[in-house]
């Protein structure tokens, strides 16, 4: 009966590998895990946070408080980048297996097919314009909630006297 049993796998097992191997070649065509993308990402979230340093340093706070504001930017930096990473990975070991899941062969193979194909290419490579092109908005965004947590923290210090 083992053995049996495991005839009756083998077929989903490779089922399971195949789709995973499709969903695999179907991500790469569409650059959903798209390193140049993340790097652009990771660089405009940088400039975002690097901008804030000038108005910093010409503020007329005193010094323990630029210093104090420093450190915490230089955290929010790290952070962010911690955060982009563990994004990164996660997406590269799990998006192959959510789209093995939700889409059935048939259907990978579709979509493997429509994106090697010239419109396919050409909506792939375009994919993330709009995203890049709403970024400058959301660094805009983020500045503001960035002096905003500032304005937060320089509440929280101790005034000199």
């Amino acid at each position: 009966m083992g053995c049996l049993a495991a005839l009756f796998t083998l077929p989903a097992q490779a089922a399971d590998e195949e789709a995973l191997q499709l969903a695999r070649d179907v991500i790469k065509l569409t650059r959903e895990c798209d390193e140049d993308l993340n790097k652009q990402r990771q660089q405009q979230a940088k400039q975002a946070l690097d901008s804030i340093k000038p108005k910093l340093e010409e503020s007329e706070l005193p010094a323990e408080r630029k210093a104090l504001i420093d450190k915490h930017l230089a955290k929010s930096k790290e952070f962010g980048e911690k955060i982009q990473e563990a994004y990164r990975n996660l997406r590269k070991e799990k998006l192959p297996v959510m789209y093995a899941k939700i889409y059935t062969i048939k259907e990978l193979q579709a979509m493997k097919a429509f994106y090697e194909s010239p419109e396919g290419r050409s909506i792939a490579e375009k994919r993330g314009l709009a995203e890049m092109e709403l970024m400058p908005l959301w660094v805009e965004v983020y500045k503001k909630m960035e002096e905003q947590r500032e304005k937060e923290l320089e509440q929280e210090l101790p005034e000199k006297k």
